[in-house]
């Protein structure tokens, strides 16, 4: 099969349109503009804000608005071995058996694919709809920013679909809240004699994931992991750090982390034999979730490090926050309900910075997370630098869009929906503080491994949910 033949023709036409459109997240202004001149194109109403969100509306022919709503950015990722520039270069798309995949990168069917549902409804007039308010946020992926800056008094509608989800038949109807935030801590560092040695240290071929899909899967966090190592080392031998590096986005779980440390070159030997013990643990541990997960060593010329004294501060610091997902939910079955991701170290010379997402479906449950997080690195000469929230949604006891889905996908699969939440973060939770007794559902047909180069999405699955998505617009009088 070719990619020109894949059904929907014109669902997918714009989906590989717009995959050729570097678009990660803070470089959407390609999208941007693309979607500007398509509204020009077909004598749309637009308005572009300063966040780069873009809304567009269509006048229907059924007396009522329905918003739509995706997000423009995507969560670049690439193997090492990949020579793509994504913030220039756009993707490699594939076909993959069932699924649609990208060469060497993510593929961004999240959330690429709700912009070509919106695209396509928007360039159809043989369609009988309702008005369509077809909103484009940009920069979800690093904390909802678009969704929290949009006007929505340009908005009419009170119902809104969100096509961000990642199962088909399964509709979403609450989301977590997150907090993401930031912290800094800055060190002195000093020269070491000829007496020492360099060592680097890589956790790697991790799986990674979506640190709100797959917090609860068991997957190792690089950084967390190198950590640990570092930290039980500190009771065999006295080394001192130089940096710790791993992750480049909060909501990704962290799949290599790299540190290097300074040692004595007498206790050259036991380190050696605690790293070929600690591979042995970590494979016993992660034998199922994370069975490729590599340690490896070399040694490298020597360079200045923290103190001891300041090593071992910022590793017991770190080792004693909690991490990965921390309780289940008490409202839907098999979903997380509170959960923490440590997704970025980063060290300069003077300076380690720590990047957490702590998730949660109740709003008081993070809070308080956020403040147990605060209490241990505040006492520990870390301070806040940045910190960012967006509220949970919460379940409606009744809600039209809910229904009208369940009956269409009832008529169409013969079979029942399922009906959940997710520790995922949707934009629906922003939209629900700016519109009054707003309603909302999120679909999305079969997506799996978002936010890592493992990204694929079902191609007849895009398909069966648009077919679904236009029957129940066609009932929304």
């Amino acid at each position: 099969m070719m990619l020109e033949n894949l059904e929907p023709k014109n669902v997918f036409k714009y989906f590989l349109d717009i995959s050729k459109i570097p678009r990660g997240s803070g470089n959407t202004k390609g999208i941007v503009d693309y979607l500007i001149n398509f509204a020009k194109m077909h004598n749309l109403f637009y308005h572009v804000d300063e966040a780069n969100n873009v809304i567009i509306k269509k006048a229907g022919k059924i007396n009522n608005t329905i918003i739509l709503q995706g997000h423009t950015d995507m969560v670049a990722v690439q193997t090492e071995d990949s020579n793509i520039d994504m913030k220039k270069d756009g993707l490699d798309v594939y076909i993959d058996g069932e699924y649609l995949k990208a060469k060497n990168t993510s593929l961004g069917a999240d959330d690429g694919i709700a912009i070509a549902y919106m695209l396509s409804i928007l360039s159809d007039d043989s369609l009988v709809l309702p008005n369509i308010e077809a909103v484009f946020t940009s920069d979800e992926e690093i904390g909802l920013i678009g969704a929290s800056k949009l006007d929505t008094s340009l908005l009419s509608g009170n119902k809104l679909i969100n096509i961000d989800s990642e199962k088909e038949g399964v509709f979403t109807v609450s989301c977590a809240g997150g907090t993401h935030i930031e912290f800094s801590c800055k060190f002195d560092k000093e020269k070491n004699d000829e007496k020492s040695l360099c060592y680097e240290i890589s956790i790697n071929n991790l799986l990674g994931g979506h640190s709100g899909m797959e917090i609860n899967k068991n997957r190792g966090n690089a950084n967390v992991l190198i950590i640990r190592l570092l930290y039980s080392l500190m009771k065999k031998i006295k080394f001192r750090l130089v940096n710790v590096n791993g992750g480049s986005f909060d909501n990704v779980i962290t799949k290599n982390s790299v540190s290097r440390i300074v040692l004595d070159k007498n206790d050259e030997r036991e380190f050696l034999e605690f790293i070929d013990e600690y591979k042995k643990i970590y494979k016993n541990e992660f034998l199922i979730s994370d069975k490729d997960i590599n340690i490896d060593i070399k040694k490298v010329d020597l360079e200045d490090s923290f103190t001891y004294a300041e090593t071992k501060n910022i590793l017991e610091t770190i080792y004693i926050i909690p991490n990965g997902m921390l309780e289940t939910s008490q409202v839907f079955d098999n979903i997380p309900e509170l959960s923490l991701n440590l997704g970025i170290i980063e060290t300069n010379s003077q300076n380690i910075k720590l990047v957490f997402l702590i998730r949660s479906n109740v709003d008081s449950k993070r809070e308080n997370l956020v403040e147990i997080v605060k209490s241990i690195l505040l006492k520990n000469k870390f301070d806040v630098i940045n910190e960012s929230s967006y509220n949970a949604w919460q379940y409606k006891k009744d809600s039209y869009l809910r229904e009208k889905f369940i009956e269409e996908y009832r008529k169409m699969y013969n079979s029942e929906p399922i009906i959940e939440g997710t520790h995922g973060g949707l934009e629906c939770g922003l939209f629900m503080d700016k519109i009054k007794n707003l309603d909302c559902i999120s679909i999305g047909p079969n997506m799996s491994d978002v936010h890592s180069v493992n990204e694929k999405v079902e191609i007849k699955s895009v398909e069966r949910v648009y077919k679904l998505l236009l029957n129940v617009l066609g009932e929304c009088n």
